[in-house]
């Protein structure tokens, strides 16, 4: 199993969660042959299901995502990846950038050591994610999506992991006053 799987493996053990792997293969319209892993991992996280699930060698894409109660307005959010150009020409630019309306909630951000560690590393390789939270349909939706076009895959997963659970963990403790 390459490296990127054992890491799945090992997070489903110490999250109690449960592993999935499915390797295909299939045809493009052009004839070649195409190989594709698909590693998914679903676990349970203070009530909160997560579900993870990175396709390798088609698509070369990751999402996780997370439901949890509604919050107020205030906290959605949306971090998102500043362009590879304005990182090659302004050197003092943030890799990634936070929207938000709530500042208690943009400094537990830019303090998060998961999401320090996060952004440093998009800043030097090829992640951009893209992490929305928000109201819909009932319930507040915290979806996470990124290419696989970089290195350290298992790492980065790891720490994606920490710093969302570590968002659930302010919003369910920190409950705005206004």
């Amino acid at each position: 199993m390459d490296t990127l799987g054992k890491a799945f493996e090992e997070l489903a053990k110490l999250e109690n969660g449960e592993f999935t792997q499915e390797n295909n293969r299939f045809r493009a319209h052009d004839g070649e042959l195409i190989f594709s892993s698909t590693y998914a991992l679903s676990f349970q996280y203070r009530e909160v299901e997560f579900a993870v699930r990175n396709e390798v060698g088609h698509q070369d894409i990751g999402n996780i995502s997370c439901k949890l109660a509604l919050q107020a307005e205030r906290m959605e959010f949306e971090i998102e990846s500043t362009s590879g150009l304005t990182l090659l020409f302004n050197r003092r630019a943030e890799a990634l950038k936070i929207q938000n309306k709530y500042p208690p909630f943009c400094n537990f951000v830019e303090l998060n050591r998961a999401y320090v560690y996060l952004r440093d590393y998009a800043k030097e390789s090829r992640f951009s994610p893209t992490i929305v939270g928000k109201n819909s349909n009932g319930s507040f939706n915290i979806d996470c999506e990124y290419s696989l076009y970089f290195k350290q895959k298992d790492l980065v997963l790891v720490k994606l992991i920490d710093f969302l659970k570590s968002l659930i963990d302010f919003l369910k403790d920190h409950r705005p006053l206004y």
